[in-house]
């Protein structure tokens, strides 16, 4: 099979998925900014990470039946969790760093702890699981 042939197709086809609205949310990646108020204290302030603003996604429940090596919870423990799983409609190629950069991701107006990244064979889209923030 010629694989090669396979990346013309999916080049079209993708811009109309975008135009069918199959990305009809949009996501913010945040960083932690390390910073100290007048006390010394941390400020906690968080700012948006520059071309990864209001980028078009699917956001998704996570699958409880796809493989995780090292899922050892029930399910009840997992949905209590508040688990997401969002498909970003751009491909970052730093997106790997994401959670050991302190950062969350706001997805139509609920903020997101990244617990991790990756991005499609073909680096035409981003996947990231997330867990809901309490604030």
């Amino acid at each position: 099979m010629n694989q090669a042939a396979l990346n013309y197709p999916l080049a079209n086809i993708m811009p109309q998925g975008y135009a069918a609205g199959m990305f009809p949310s949009l996501a913010t990646l945040q960083q932690l900014v390390q910073d100290q108020g007048p006390t010394g204290n941390p400020t906690g302030a968080w700012v948006n990470v520059s071309g990864v603003v209001n980028v078009p996604c699917k956001d998704a429940p996570a699958s409880i039946a796809r493989i995780q090596a090292t899922e050892m919870k029930d399910v009840a423990e997992i949905m209590a969790k508040g688990l997401r799983h969002v498909l970003l409609n751009q491909c970052f190629l730093n997106a790997p760093n994401w959670a050991a950069m302190a950062t969350r991701m706001v997805v139509d107006g609920f903020t997101y702890e990244v617990l991790g990244a990756e991005n499609d064979s073909d680096t035409i889209q981003t996947r990231v699981d997330l867990q809901l923030v309490q604030l």
